[in-house]
């Protein structure tokens, strides 16, 4: 998935990915009180270069990352 991205790149949206995956399995929800307008209640983290769109299934106690994206 990040594999076509420089290594800074890479190794900060792995870093964002594990996080991601930590809260939700704990339940968590790391957008909690953010609004969600868009139909597939995709969200975004965004550090500096580095944007990484993620979906949140409450349910299942899983984050899916839908895109990653390196402005730099």
């Amino acid at each position: 998935m990040v594999g076509d991205l420089p290594v800074e790149a890479r190794t900060a949206a792995e870093e964002v990915e594990r996080e991601l995956v930590v809260l939700a399995s704990l339940g968590q929800d790391p957008g909690d009180g953010a609004t969600v307008t868009n139909p597939q209640g995709l969200r975004v983290i965004a550090m500096g270069p580095l944007m990484v769109w993620y979906q949140i299934i409450d349910y299942r106690k899983r984050v899916y990352i839908q895109r990653v994206t390196w402005v730099g």
